[in-house]
């Protein structure tokens, strides 16, 4: 298939390189790549925001449950911790308290305001985010409200509000007010359960997301119109193969000789990866994955590393990257094919009792129950269904000086809620 807009063949787009290593396993090949031919589906139409009290949302219930509006400003986080939502059918990358000053502003005459507590509450729909139930299953759930409020210590005894950053064993880390409560497994029940900061010691496990269901909604196709002024240009399919070339072109821009697709995928990626990957099928996260690390990756020890850095080791790259945004979105597409993920020093490290369902997955595209082609009995330890017990493994205790206001959200079915680095969080 050639390009639509030079009609060119495939020898406008390089070779992919090999997977780098001493060892490279032999289901990694060099593939000739194409540009693939836009197709004549039809656009759906855009969903506008609904934002609205829900209908089956008991806000009376909710503000008397679990000890009322104490809980609400108790369980919270700061404003720029990023999370990864779906929101008017499409995936977003956003810091959470960016996006919720963004729907207050433009929400105001639906805004709750909680005198006594100095807590500002929206309800919202159609809005999800990827979230644990206490046995481990994570699925995207809706956000039934989001609240903005004070740091507790400035409203009651007025001292420098203290915040708690976590780290655990896979590199992740998270930041949260001094009175959040924090998920861990109970051993004795075996499920997970919350804990207050102060009660959480060294060598408790926190739960991340290692398995995430397809969301629901399903991108198979993007117009090219989005992201360039031309219009009935076509869509891009998005499919393994296509999924191939934005891995590559994420790393190096050189790959694709036609200017107008130069132009299209330089958009479409940004500043990680492609928005929709999070709404895509499994075929295009394979094909993406699969690209990336035939550039950037290498075989260690029987581990896969993977480069995040800015430059990824490779001269003439044209992006500018943010290495904590793309690890966690890497992170979150192991997740759709039930692959664990350690964040270290601007690296992606897949341990190696999860190489093989990785290698499975992104080579021979089996878009199932996510199980591949691995031994199970490897990878059974320290997983809970859906999430990774993690262990944590430093608690630090940062004072704020600013006067940032901290941010939390509502997923009424779990009462819990996943940030972009894959921890679970206990919500309002």
């Amino acid at each position: 298939m050639g390009c639509m807009w030079c009609k060119n063949t495939p020898e406008n787009i390089t070779s992919v390189p090999h997977f780098t290593t001493s060892s490279t396993p032999q289901n990694f090949e060099n593939i000739e790549l194409c540009v693939i031919e836009p197709s004549s589906f039809c656009n759906d139409a855009a969903h506008l925001r609904k934002i609205s009290t829900p209908q089956n949302f008991d806000s009376a219930k909710f503000r008397k449950s679990d000890n009322s509006v104490q809980n609400i400003k108790n369980k919270s986080i700061t404003g720029e911790t990023p999370i990864i939502i779906i929101e008017n059918d499409e995936g977003k990358y956003t810091e959470i308290g960016k996006w919720i000053d963004e729907l207050l502003e433009t929400n105001k005459e639906k805004i709750q305001h909680i005198k006594e507590e100095n807590v500002e509450m929206l309800y919202t729909r159609n809005i999800y985010i990827a979230s644990t139930d206490y046995k481990g299953n994570v699925s995207w759930r809706e956000i039934s409200a989001v609240t903005r409020h004070e740091p507790v210590n400035r409203l009651y005894d007025f001292s420098t509000p203290k915040n708690f950053e976590i780290k655990t064993s896979s590199g992740r880390k998270i930041k949260v007010t001094e009175s959040k409560s924090i998920l861990i497994m109970n051993e004795e029940k075996g499920e997970l359960k919350r804990s207050i900061i102060s009660d959480i010691k060294i060598g408790d496990y926190v739960p991340i997301t290692i398995k995430l269901k397809d969301a629901p909604i399903n991108q198979t196709r993007v117009e090219f119109s989005k992201y360039l002024p031309i219009k009935d240009a076509g869509k891009f399919e998005l499919d393994y193969m296509s999924g191939i070339l934005v891995g590559n072109f994420i790393c190096s821009k050189g790959i694709v000789k036609c200017s107008e697709l130069r132009e299209f995928l330089t958009n479409f990626i940004n500043d990680s990866i492609p928005m929709e990957t999070f709404i895509a099928p499994k075929s295009f996260i394979c094909g993406l994955l699969k690209g990336y690390i035939n550039y950037r990756g290498y075989i260690e020890d029987n581990e896969i590393i993977i480069d995040i850095s800015k430059n990824g080791g490779i001269e003439n790259v044209e992006f500018e990257y943010n290495s904590e945004k793309l690890g966690n979105c890497i992170s979150m597409l192991c997740s759709r094919i039930g692959v664990l993920c350690y964040i270290k020093s601007e690296k992606i490290i897949i341990p190696k009792k999860w190489v093989n369902r990785l290698l499975y997955y992104i080579d021979t595209p089996n878009f199932g129950d996510g199980t591949g082609n691995t031994s199970n009995t490897e990878i059974i330890e320290n997983v809970k269904n859906d999430v990774f017990l993690d262990k944590i493994i430093e608690i630090n205790i940062i004072e704020e000086k600013s006067n940032s206001k901290v941010y939390d959200l509502t997923v009424e079915s779990t009462f819990n809620f996943s940030v972009a680095n894959g921890i679970q969080l206990c919500d309002t």
